[in-house]
């Protein structure tokens, strides 16, 4: 037999009945404690494959299939050594976005030295090429990052 509950509306008093399923369950309830009006709690019933929120599977984009949830994406993860993208930390994103951005002054400045060779040698792209990128620096490693 099922157990219902109602929640007083004046104390907060919760009241656990059982009622048969063939009885018609009340939705108010006469509370024990205060004797005011007791609402009835409707049951809620989640569906869950084995963590609260799953339940439905989904197309991942980042890893290529159709992932069935959690439990999953994190088996999935692990046979591909990946790591999952909240496990990284707080502060991954902004230590990302700052490479980027000083890769991107980078390149503007590479760009730049590379117009002002280009311009220097006339139009010579290989002549301006080897000004902007001496192979001594190339065998130095000075381009390695």
């Amino acid at each position: 037999m099922p157990l219902h509950t109602f929640t007083c509306t004046d104390c907060n008093h919760v009241t656990e009945e059982i009622f048969s399923i063939s009885e018609l369950i009340p939705t108010t309830y006469d509370c024990e404690v205060c004797g005011h009006t007791a609402a009835y709690n409707f049951p809620v019933h989640a569906k869950t494959s084995g963590r609260w929120g799953d339940g439905h599977s989904a197309y991942d984009a980042g890893l290529g299939m159709v992932i069935e949830n959690s439990m999953h994406r994190e088996k999935v993860l692990k046979e591909k050594g990946l790591v999952p993208i909240e496990d990284l930390g707080s502060h991954w994103e902004d230590d990302r976005a700052e490479t980027i951005k000083r890769q991107h002054e980078k390149d503007v400045k590479f760009d730049s030295t590379y117009q002002e060779n280009l311009n220097k040698h006339g139009g010579d792209a290989i002549e301006a090429m080897a000004e902007t990128l001496p192979a001594s620096d190339i065998v130095a490693g000075k381009f390695d990052d």
